[in-house]
């Protein structure tokens, strides 16, 4: 058995991006370059972004640029990953990646030495520098051959004594490419390590000129800068100071020419900040106004700048002209001449629109000698304010990172619905997210009737030249009909009659209304008339089922009554007696509405699915029958794609959908899926074509056929009882019952597989714990709100608080503070149960500011009151790391030693104590008499414990666990284990041998003695290139597998789960051998047998490069599906229901 790997939902967030032509479409492309993947987006006309392709990158991507050369019809983009390699890489016709150039340059391993971390390429697409952090540099000369293969060579470059901060490629008017850099002299900085400026006195700026005849590298300018924080801006090509370029850092602007003095802005700061507080640069992008290109600088506080260089022969001027003050972002690129894409480090994407009238009114011609008006932001030096908003956000794209911690619960007011709670953000930018697997729907209408309703149909009425929905819904022995418009309203001139129950109501032949009830069938009319057959011989009407020109009507003695419409008038045909118990009819709606179907689906109920003929010639005739394992309760015949769907729901809350042709000859592709314990019925989504499957479970699910499979997922609502489709201004919607209330939701279909919504807070979240059914949570919260650089205060504090959330109402109902000056490390909530009542106290560990001493407090938490009382406060020798109970003790792990405490009557009671050298327990767990203690420094220690007398002893260790910061227990003896770069460790631990060692040879006396030694083993591992936040075994639903859920720093949500059977096991093997022999990976080999340079991958699969395979050519796939065996279509099936598995 092995496990699997799976991404629920990846990381977005963004490494680098690009604007470019891609492919060879007339539209621009976007190029997301993201942690492990490539994904390629085409700006529509309302400046949305269509996905087109992603492609998972396998690695540690460093770094990444985009280029263009001649005769060749599209842009490129080279990549360098964390092995050691570079490759160039572009889009074919199909839209799939291939790789055009791939050199190993280094050995595996991020080090600082190996070539990477810096790539830079000739805006000319002549050359390009790979670099380190120090000693190895590589330049590539591109290329074109024979062939018209692009093709590189490189030259390797060594220097040392330098540390490269960053790098740039200067435009320029000469022939050869000019590179430029930040240096850091080595020697200088070890010789005076002792001076506080060290950072900014030893760097220096060079230009380096790339002859491409003799192709050598020549120094040809160097020059000393006093910035820390340096950004280098080129200049335009045009430029009589090319190649020149600009350097960004310390609040201030410098010119760099080999043929000028320095021109540099003064220094400025804003009012909210000291005058020593430096303000350095992140970001720059130009655009072009009035045939001039304007350069545009960002702060890190997020202000926007305008560089303004006036040049004067004798006394050239470079000032900064302030415009606005925007989320501060990594990147911002130009979609068109006025919008901005902005990779913002909040927790949005943003798409900006720049007001051209404002933008002008800003650029006034004024003498630089003139006195600028002040701002409201900046002391008054060269900069001038703007009251007119400049930049104004168009589009905001939220993204969910970073995560600070992130549970998993379930919903038993909700049928079981699991629900994820994610903490994000820091400050007035942290949010709570709440997320559920499913469509997102919101919520239109809400109505609340005295009495529970049974059914609901909808029907599309055309009355007095208005079409509006009418909604029908029945009661125990009612009905009630509402016309939806702007607003509900019962309806009462529709013809609906509300005296009684009612079986059945839809539209018949577009312009009629049908309704049965129990003792009648009612036709109405447009024009009010109405015709009405009754049942004969005081039978009643137990089923019924319809379309456009067909009824048929099953009566309590399991006879079957047909009726066509002919002429505008519903006549009777014949009647059948089938002797045996129905459950269910259903016969299938054309999507040609003017033809009749040909026959009829029957269930009944010994496990038979029965066809009757409807043509006149052999009405009611077998026509064939089928046997089904369970027995059959619901019955569903719709027509997909010219295909005939028969969907049957069985009484163990399991469903099966099988394909057939119009001559129900045979029964083809069955799909069989349990959803849950509540036995399904069916329902459709009707349009131009009948392809959307709505299945009522524990949850409503929504069926989509794409593919030759169906693709499944439920709606992020509560459980409808009975639903309905509605179309209201051209939007799509369900029209629901949930007990006593009707809901009208609409839904949004997208990729996600996800819905979430998002609740404000003011802090940093650090734990989470949902009670009340979900309905409320305890939050914990930490953060340091005062920074030493405002401006306010000196002293740095921390906000320490605790906050109860209401979901529903979506605010805080209860909030408690703690000490300032104190930060809190760990937490745990606590449940004891004293004369049949269960009291709930929470424990939180917090360490002193300035000092190494650390306090335990005690809460009381009434979940009645929604209040939390606070009891004492416990000082403990050394800050609290972790807190675990274990029976009625609480163990406390901390710096060197382990403290046992018992809650007492008032107090913590202290009841024992352990030393442990060198320690830094993150995590304890207690397992029986064993104790399992993860050590940040040491690794995994182990031993047992004894309560009576208290005692703990520890009898063997493993470096294992070394920074390592989550720890679970998969059983009594295994173990899961992650450390702070992304490895997913799991070990074993051995049973301990007794073996005989002598203590001391030379005494006289027997010195030998047994003593235990045990052995931790690893037995699998995997790196994610990620570092987990949280990480917890669940299951999503109780006939699911359990699983293991973690969520990363950078908002991925991702699970390991076991492949029981041997056959998929196989499979899942081979299908990722196959890929790496036989398809172009973007990365090279060695990277997917070694995904890190810690661990190599042992025992678990890599699922999300097995799924890759739907993302290939259908050429890659018949020939990856010979070698392995498999029908192409199968492979594909059985791959995209792998997450759906679990979910």
């Amino acid at each position: 058995m092995s496990l699997i790997n799976l991404t629920l939902q990846k990381s977005y967030v963004v490494m680098n991006i690009f604007k470019g032509k891609f492919t060879n479409t007339d539209n621009k492309n976007i190029i997301k370059v993201l942690l492990q993947s490539i994904d390629v987006f085409e700006i529509l006309s309302n400046y949305y972004l269509a996905k087109i392709n992603s492609t998972i990158v396998f690695g540690i991507l460093r770094e990444s640029e985009a280029f263009s050369i001649l005769k060749h019809p599209t842009e490129l983009i080279t990549i360098t990953s964390g092995n050691g390699s570079i490759e160039i890489i572009a889009l074919n016709t199909s839209n799939q990646w291939y790789r055009i150039f791939h050199h190993f340059y280094g050995r595996s391993g991020c080090r600082r030495i190996i070539p990477g971390y810096f790539l830079c390429v000739d805006y000319r697409g002549r050359a390009m520098m790979v670099a380190a952090v120090e000693k190895y540099r590589y330049i590539y000369l591109i290329g074109e051959s024979k062939q018209s293969i692009i093709s590189a060579l490189p030259i390797e470059i060594q220097k040392s004594k330098s540390l490269i901060y960053n790098i740039c490629n200067l435009k320029n008017s000469l022939g050869n490419p000019i590179f430029s850099t930040i240096e850091v002299d080595k020697s200088m900085g070890i010789k005076g390590l002792d001076n506080p400026n060290i950072n900014t006195t030893s760097r220096f700026i060079i230009f380096y000129e790339l002859d491409l005849g003799l192709s050598m590298m020549i120094t040809i300018f160097i020059d000393k800068i006093n910035l820390s924080n340096s950004m280098i801006i080129p200049l335009e090509e045009k430029s009589r100071h090319s190649p020149g370029c600009l350097i960004a850092g310390d609040s201030k602007i410098i010119l760099k020419n080999s043929r000028l003095l320095d021109v540099q802005t003064p220094n400025f700061s804003r009012l909210d900040t000291k005058k020593t507080f430096n303000t350095s640069f992140i970001n720059t992008f130009n655009i072009s106004f009035n045939n001039e290109s304007l350069q545009f600088v960002q702060s890190e506080l997020g202000d926007i700048f305008l560089i303004n260089y006036t040049d004067f022969s004798k006394h050239p001027i470079l000032r900064l002209l302030y415009l606005q003050t925007i989320y501060p972002s990594k990147k911002i690129i130009v979609l068109n001449r006025y919008y901005l894409y902005a990779i913002s480090t909040e927790n949005y994407d943003i798409i900006y629109k720049i007001e051209k009238t404002s933008l002008k009114a800003t650029l006034v011609n004024e003498s630089p000698l003139v006195c600028l008006k002040s701002s409201s932001i900046y002391y008054p030096i060269v900069f001038k304010f703007s009251q007119l908003k400049v930049f104004s956000i168009v589009k905001k794209l939220f993204k969910i990172n970073p995560v600070t911690f992130g549970i998993i619960n379930r919903d038993k007011l909700k049928r079981g619905s699991s629900r994820i709670s994610l903490c994000i953000g820091y400050g007035l930018m942290s949010r709570l997210i709440i997320m559920e697997f499913g469509y997102t729907t919101r919520v239109i209408s809400k109505s609340s009737f005295s009495k529970t309703p049974l059914k609901i149909w909808t029907v599309q009425l055309t009355l007095q030249r208005l079409e509006y929905p009418l909604v029908v819904i029945s009661f125990s022995n009612t009905t009630l009909s509402f016309s939806v418009d702007q607003a509900i309203r019962e309806e009462h001139y529709a013809g609906i009659i509300g005296s009684s129950a009612t079986l059945f109501c839809a539209v018949f032949n577009n312009d009629l209304i049908l309704q049965i009830n129990k003792n009648f069938l009612r036709v109405i009319y447009p024009n009010h008339k109405i015709k009405i057959w009754k049942c004969p011989n005081k039978k009643n009407i137990s089923l019924a089922c319809a379309n456009n020109l067909q009824v048929v009507l099953k009566l309590n003695d399991n006879i079957l009554l047909y009726f066509e419409l002919m002429n505008q008038q519903l006549q009777y045909i014949d009647n059948i007696n089938i002797k045996e118990q129905i459950t269910s009819i259903d016969i299938s709606k054309k999507i040609i509405k003017n033809n009749l179907e040909e026959y009829l689906g029957i269930v009944i109920n010994n496990k038979k699915l029965f066809f009757l003929s409807l043509k006149k010639e052999m009405l009611f005739n077998a026509l064939f029958s089928y046997h089904m394992p369970v027995n059959c309760v619901n019955l569903k015949i719709m027509e997909v794609v010219n295909q005939i769907h028969i969907c049957v729901s069985f009484s163990n809350g399991a469903i099966m959908i099988m394909k057939t042709d119009n001559s129900l000859k045979y029964l083809s592709q069955p799909f069989m899926r349990f959803l849950g314990e509540k036995v399904c019925s069916f329902s459709t989504i009707e349009g131009n074509n009948l392809n959307k499957l709505i299945i009522l479970a524990d949850k409503t699910f929504l069926g989509f056929f794409e593919k030759n499979y169906y693709i499944m997922k439920p709606l992020a609502f509560k459980g409808f009882d009975d639903v309905s489709s509605i179309s209201l201004k051209g939007i799509q919607a369900l029209a629901g019952i949930i007990s006593e209330n009707m809901y009208i939701v609409s839904i949004i279909i997208d990729d996600s597989l996800f819905s979430y919504y998002s609740v404000n807070m003011f802090a940093r979240a650090s734990y989470i714990v949902n009670y009340n059914h979900y309905s409320k949570s305890i939050i914990i919260q930490n953060e340091i709100y005062k920074n030493q650089n405002i401006k306010m205060n000196d002293s740095i504090k921390m906000f320490n608080g605790i906050q109860i959330l209401d979901f529903h109402l979506k605010k805080q109902n209860f909030f408690l503070t703690i000490q300032k000056n104190e930060k809190v490390l760990c937490e745990q909530i606590v449940n004891y149960k004293v004369k049949n009542k269960i009291l709930s106290f929470i424990l939180l560990g917090t360490k002193l500011l300035k000092s190494y001493r650390g306090y335990l407090y005690l809460f009381k938490f009434s979940k009645e009151a929604c209040r939390i009382h606070y009891i004492h406060r416990t000082f403990v020798d050394g800050p609290p790391l972790c807190i675990t109970r274990s029976n009625n003790h609480i163990i406390i792990g901390s710096l060197g030693k382990i403290h046992v405490y018992k809650i007492g009557k008032k107090k913590l009671l202290k009841i024992f104590e352990k030393s442990i050298y060198n320690s830094y327990i993150i995590k304890i767990l207690c397992l029986f008499n064993r104790i399992i203690i993860l050590d940040f420094n040491e690794g995994l220690l182990i031993g047992t414990k004894t309560w009576n007398p208290l005692f703990i002893k520890l009898y063997y260790s493993s470096l294992e666990g070394r920074l390592s910061t989550r720890i679970i227990n998969l059983d009594f003896d295994t173990f899961l284990i992650c450390d702070i770069i992304g490895n997913i460790i799991i070990t074993r631990i051995t049973q301990p041998q007794s073996i005989k060692m002598t203590i001391d040879p030379t005494l006289k006396q027997n010195s030998q003695t047994h003593i235990k030694i045990g052995f931790v083993s690893k037995i699998a591992s995997y790196f994610i290139n990620e570092m987990i936040v949280t990480m917890m075994k669940f299951k999503f639903y109780n006939w699911k597998e359990q699983l293991i859920v973690y969520f990363t720093l950078n908002g991925t949500i991702g699970c390991l789960f076991p492949i029981q059977k041997k056959s998929e096991n196989l499979l899942l093997k081979n299908i990722m051998i196959n890929l790496r022999n036989n398809v172009l990976n973007l990365t090279p080999y060695n990277i997917l047998l070694y995904r890190s340079s810690y661990y190599p991958s042992k025992h678990i699969i890599d699922g999300d490069y097995c799924i890759s395979y739907i993302n290939l050519i259908d050429e890659q796939k018949k020939s990856l599906s010979s070698h392995l065996k498999v029908n192409p279509k199968s492979l594909e099936r059985f791959l995209s229901e792998l997450k759906f598995r679990i979910l």
